[in-house]
């Protein structure tokens, strides 16, 4: 374990030092300003297939028009070059069959005074297909304090990389930051496209941003691999991903996220809330392998919104770590032992709850009325780290007691409250120490 945290800790030295390093860009002893209307001509009519976006004329005050007319092009790879200034842009609108390359070094920071409707984003791509956006050593940044004060109108929706209704997706190396929403948000755009499918988020670092480091509200086939998402702060939910349908609709199918990391968010490292899905809705596919959620100020792990009425299908830890959460380890709400299953494989519980009277795990239930019994809960050889003499569950809401978690759990510190109180809500859940 102590390998698994130096190795976290690694990556997050190496991202803050990232951070410092470009913040300090060396400018080159010319600023390019002039256009190239041949090269631009050639990319138009075909002849160039790889366009710089520079030749469209770089304006190191306002970058805007270069940047969207090089993507407006016809050319499959348009790259973003390092001029030594950053490329202070508007809203940019994404096209379909586009590969958007953004070198090593270079900063695009949304321009002061702009984005002042609540739904601008940075980059925002709505129905298109195959999108490229690979950015290894460069950082998109918005300016988050900025629109939660007077003149811009408070919102949670100013997101730096949003995807609506679009598919073939790729998103790597880039360290994404301050968003006056989400690092990344990915849904549906209507009823005819109404989800992502086929996306991949690779090596990518979401620090600092409004809402969440990554939204997720309805997708089909999702990979994220290797990606960081913290400080989240600002606005609930304030997670570092957040599982959330909008409607019965959408869906969660086929998502893996793994070898991530989810540290120091406002709220919750991982969230996932499903209450919107119903019976009929697809059923949900969602597995997180590989991840460690720590330090995060409020739940390390919250999951829930499963009614009698709710989806089927699986929502499944394995080999995660979930440690050092200032609120409960994991928080389980509103779910019923109908529909999807919770599952937790080869996890590791670790010193959660800073308070002695918030136990590691809290089974809440608020809406009686749609939820008769809790369960479908289940650990497979998983192991709770806790040394203070507490209750390892504890009950929040209407719950009055039941069989609530079934499986194998390892207890390092044995207690008598913490094997009275698995005893008395999961006594299907056998202890080993």
């Amino acid at each position: 374990m102590k390998t698994q945290v130096s190795k976290w800790f690694a990556v997050l030295v190496v991202a803050f030092g990232t951070v410092q390093a470009f913040s300090q860009i060396t400018p080159f002893s010319e600023t390019i300003t002039k256009q190239e209307p041949g090269k631009v001509a050639k990319v138009a009519n075909g002849e160039l297939q790889i366009a710089n976006a520079v030749w469209w004329g770089f304006d190191e005050n306002d970058a805007t028009r270069a940047l969207q007319q090089a993507i407006d092009s016809k050319a499959k790879k348009v790259i973003v070059s390092n001029t030594g200034k950053p490329w202070i842009v508007g809203p940019i609108t994404l096209r379909g069959n586009l590969e958007l390359f953004i070198e090593p070094g270079v900063v695009i920071i949304a321009k002061s005074g702009l984005f002042m409707g609540t739904n601008d984003c940075l980059f925002r791509a709505v129905r298109q297909s195959n999108i490229q956006i690979h950015g290894y050593g460069s950082i998109l940044k918005m300016r988050k304090y900025d629109y939660i004060h007077t003149p811009y109108v408070k919102g949670e929706w100013r997101h730096a990389l949003s995807f609506d209704g679009c598919n073939n997706i790729e998103v790597t190396g880039i360290l994404i930051q301050d968003s006056g929403g989400d690092g990344i948000y990915l849904g549906g755009a209507s009823l005819d496209r109404g989800y992502c499918e086929s996306v991949l988020i690779k090596d990518v670092t979401s620090n600092n941003n409004l809402r969440q480091g990554i939204s997720v509200v309805s997708v089909k086939n999702l990979q994220i691999v290797h990606c960081i998402f913290q400080n989240t702060n600002g606005t609930p939910p304030a997670a570092g991903i957040d599982f959330e349908p909008n409607k019965p609709t959408d869906f969660l199918y086929n998502c893996l996220i793994s070898d991530c990391y989810f540290s120091t968010n406002q709220g919750f490292g991982v969230l996932a809330y499903l209450g919107r899905l119903s019976s009929s809705s697809p059923k949900i596919s969602i597995e997180l392998r590989r991840c460690h959620i720590e330090s995060n100020f409020g739940p390390g792990v919250a999951i829930g919104g499963i009614s009698d009425y709710g989806p089927n299908g699986l929502l499944n830890f394995i080999d995660c770590q979930i440690a050092n959460s200032r609120g409960t380890g994991l928080l389980i709400m509103d779910k019923s032992d109908k529909g999807a299953l919770f599952q937790f494989e080869n996890c590791r519980f670790e010193n959660n709850g800073e308070h002695l009277s918030t136990s590691p795990i809290i089974i809440k239930l608020s809406k009686d009325s749609i939820i008769r019994h809790i369960g479908n809960i289940k650990f497979i050889n998983c192991e709770m780290n806790d040394s203070r003499p507490r209750a390892i569950i504890g009950l929040e809401g209407k719950v009055s007691g039941g069989n609530f978690i079934e499986g194998t759990l390892r207890l390092s510190h044995p207690s008598p409250r913490a094997e009275a109180s698995i005893k008395q809500f999961a006594p299907n859940l056998n202890i080993f120490h």
